[in-house]
C-alpha cells in the first residue's frame, strides 16, 4: 500500500501536467480563435542591434530603425541621411538580412502628387530565408506502424521578405505621427504569396516631475492575410 501510494503521488504531478498542456492551446483558441493561424510570423523577429537588445521596447525611441518599430520616431531623427544594415543569425542555419535607409523630407513632386518638406522618410527591407537542405516527403506512409517514414523526394527552402516605405512628421504641440506601407511576401518551396499591410505610430513629447519624458503608440502589420495555396 505504501508503495502504491508513492507511485500515485509521484505521477498526480505529472498528470496534472499533462492536462493542462493538453488544455491550454484549446483555451487560447476559445479566447481567440485566430490563435497560431497569423501569417508573416517572420515579422515578430525585431530589427536593429540595440532594439533587440532592449527586448523591443522602442516604440518610443527616435531611431533610423523605427522605420520598423514606430514611423513616427522619424520624426525626431536629425536632418541628416542615415544607411544601416543588420544580421541577424539564427538557430538551425536561419537567418535575416535588414536594410534601412532614412532621409530628411524635401518636398518635389513623384508621378505628380507633391511631397511633403518637412519630416523624413524612411525605406527598410526585411529577408528572412531557410537554407534551402529541408527534406521534402510525401507522407504517403505514416500510417504504416512498421515503416511511417516516407521516403527522400528532394531539397527545398524557403523565404519570406518585406519592403517597407515610412514617412514620420511633427504634429505640433510635441505630437509626432507616422504612416507605413509595406509589401509582404513568402514562399515555401514551389508556393508563394504576398500581401500588403500599413503601421500607425503616434508619440508625443511631454514633461512631468521635471523630467522630459516620450510617450508612443504603434499598431504594426494591419492587412489581410496570405495565401500561398488555397488557404489564406
Amino acid at each position: 500500500m505504501n508503495a502504491k501510494g508513492t507511485t500515485l503521488k509521484a505521477c498526480l504531478p505529472a498528470a496534472l501536467a499533462a492536462a493542462l498542456a493538453c488544455a491550454a492551446p484549446s483555451y487560447a483558441a476559445k479566447i481567440y480563435p485566430s490563435a497560431g493561424s497569423t501569417s508573416a510570423a517572420f515579422l515578430k523577429l525585431g530589427a536593429g542591434a540595440r532594439a533587440v537588445a532592449m527586448g523591443g521596447a522602442f516604440t518610443s525611441v527616435c531611431d533610423p530603425y523605427s522605420v520598423y518599430w514606430n514611423p513616427a520616431g522619424l520624426a525626431c531623427l536629425p536632418a541628416e541621411k542615415n544607411a544601416s544594415f543588420f544580421h541577424n543569425e539564427y538557430f538551425q542555419g536561419l537567418g535575416q538580412e535588414y536594410l534601412l535607409y532614412t532621409a530628411p523630407a524635401s518636398g518635389g513632386r513623384v508621378l505628380g502628387v507633391q511631397l511633403p518638406k518637412t519630416g523624413a522618410w524612411g525605406f527598410g527591407f526585411d529577408y528572412f530565408y531557410v537554407p534551402s537542405d529541408m527534406e521534402r516527403r510525401s507522407g504517403l506512409y505514416e500510417s504504416d506502424p512498421m515503416n511511417p517514414i516516407s521516403p527522400v523526394e528532394g531539397k527545398f527552402g524557403a523565404s519570406d521578405a518585406a519592403l517597407t516605405a515610412a514617412y514620420g512628421f511633427g504634429a505640433g504641440r510635441g505630437y509626432s505621427a507616422g504612416l507605413g506601407l509595406k509589401v509582404i511576401r513568402q514562399s515555401v518551396d514551389n508556393y508563394a504569396g504576398a500581401s500588403a499591410a500599413a503601421d500607425l505610430g503616434l508619440a508625443r513629447e511631454l514633461r512631468w516631475r521635471g523630467h522630459d519624458l516620450r510617450a508612443a503608440a504603434a499598431v504594426l502589420n494591419i492587412g489581410p492575410g496570405i495565401k500561398l495555396d488555397r488557404e489564406r
